[in-house]
């Protein structure tokens, strides 16, 4: 959830709470507590479809972590060996390429993270026969990073904003928050002028309730305006 959701759903959370504390005194309006009914079953709905939506987000970007920092391991003792077969050649562009640091790998964006480290697979795989002249192990070196290149850029998804998970958790969040606005909107709020004048302490209570109070906001919303 958003922030402005997060709000939202605080208001949700005390409307349910006081119509269920209440529902003795609208027990004998049937539609009153099926619609409260039907709101509970759609906020409970919310936290489930968070709780999913949030774990494939926090999955994902704990995936791409660990490739990245394998991939950036890997890409130093690569680039290391690189970089002293470049200066030998007085290759200056390779210098450069090859002239890599940890903090400078992390603070480098997505795309440009995986340019680099291609371009250090290319050219390392181009050099393999003098490499192999500093460093035996070398070969072995290349193959896992290539291996970690082509994992980072699964996990970081860098051509997709979204995974096909999360989209469609975001599209089911946003579609329990419209059902449950509708519920309250074109039901429960009409329902409880029912009991307005048969208790007016309750209905006060669900008034305040249903007031949303954003967070950092000067202003809160009306029932009026929260019903839109």
């Amino acid at each position: 959830m958003n922030k402005n959701e997060e709000s939202k759903f605080s208001m949700y959370r005390a409307v349910l709470s006081v119509l269920k504390e209440n529902v003795t005194v609208f027990s004998g309006t049937p539609a009153l507590v099926k619609a409260v009914d039907a709101f509970g079953k759609v906020f409970e709905s919310i936290t489930g479809i968070d709780e999913k939506y949030l774990s494939v987000s926090k999955g994902k970007a704990l995936e791409k972590q660990n490739a990245q920092e394998e991939l950036i391991e890997t890409l130093l003792k690569v680039g290391g060996v690189l970089f002293i077969d470049a200066k030998a050649k007085k290759d200056e562009n390779l210098k450069i390429l090859s002239t890599l640091s940890y903090s400078g790998l992390k603070r480098m964006r997505d795309n440009d993270f995986l340019t680099k480290a291609k371009n250090v697979l290319k050219n390392a795989q181009s050099a393999t026969a003098s490499l192999k002249t500093l460093h035996t192990d070398i070969e072995t070196d290349i193959k896992e990073l290539e291996k970690q290149v082509k994992a980072y850029e699964n996990a970081a998804n860098v051509k997709e904003t979204k995974t096909a998970e999360s989209h469609a958790g975001r599209t089911a969040l946003d579609e329990a928050f419209d059902n449950a606005d509708e519920i309250l909107k074109d039901e429960i709020d009409n329902l409880i002028e029912l009991i307005r004048t048969k208790n007016p302490d309750l209905y006060n209570k669900y008034l305040s309730a249903r007031v949303v109070k954003y967070t950092g906001a000067r202003k809160t919303k009306t029932i009026d305006e929260t019903a839109n």
